[in-house]
């Protein structure tokens, strides 16, 4: 079973991701800022930080945010960022880092 955490944001199209996903997935769930820093999303397999600027200001004010996500992607996790979840990828220059579930969601989204 696949484990995925959605980070609350304050894009209109959150929820939307999340109800996607869970429909096509039994175990997902939300993550909040105190999740990240308290390395919580260590247990899943794949974090998706959709569109909004939460988590961009989370990650630029704390270095505890900033430093979870990199670990948790150093040491084999998955990250999909959507609109400003891949400019915070960016940010964290999760580029170099390597990715272990190749195509973990293939489905495509419209909304």
């Amino acid at each position: 079973m696949v484990r995925i955490a959605v980070y609350r944001t304050n894009s209109k199209g959150c929820s939307i991701i999340y109800d996607y996903l869970g429909s096509k997935f039994d175990d997902v769930r939300w993550i909040e800022r105190k999740d990240v820093v308290q390395e919580y999303i260590f247990g899943f397999d794949v974090i998706v930080f959709p569109g909004g600027w939460r988590h961009l200001y989370d990650a630029t004010v704390s270095s505890r945010f900033f430093y979870a996500v990199h670990r948790y992607m150093m040491r084999g996790g998955n990250y999909l960022g959507i609109c400003g979840g891949a400019f915070l990828a960016w940010l964290l220059d999760l580029a170099r880092c390597e990715m272990k579930y190749l195509r973990l969601l293939p489905y495509y989204m419209y909304y």
